[in-house]
């Protein structure tokens, strides 16, 4: 049904065949990303404080410029998410919930 083309070096075969194997399987790498948020937001919280519970402008962002090197997929944007996640599953009685205030 199908042709398939013709590989006519031996270095596109073998990036052929890297293509259709896994190195790091999905959920691996998904831990080792998650370990690595919670790694640089536990930065940033230890940052919050030492500040009282205000962030200098650009601690964030210096906090991912220093891991780049290691981590060149990470960004301002990917921390801010993970944040917000973390946030999101705490349980309500730790949130600031407007709803349990009742108005005398």
């Amino acid at each position: 049904m199908f042709k398939r083309k013709a590989i006519k070096s031996a270095s596109a075969c073998r990036a052929v065949r890297a293509r259709r194997t896994n190195v790091v399987k999905p959920p691996a790498k998904r831990e080792a990303v998650t370990a690595t948020l919670n790694n640089i937001v536990q930065q940033i919280e230890t940052r919050k404080a030492q500040y009282g519970e205000k962030l200098p402008y650009g601690t964030i962002s210096s906090i991912v410029e220093s891991h780049k090197v290691n981590f060149p997929w990470l960004d301002v944007n990917k921390v801010n998410y993970h944040m917000q996640k973390l946030n999101a599953q705490l349980p309500s009685a730790n949130r600031n919930d407007t709803n349990d205030i009742s108005a005398a």
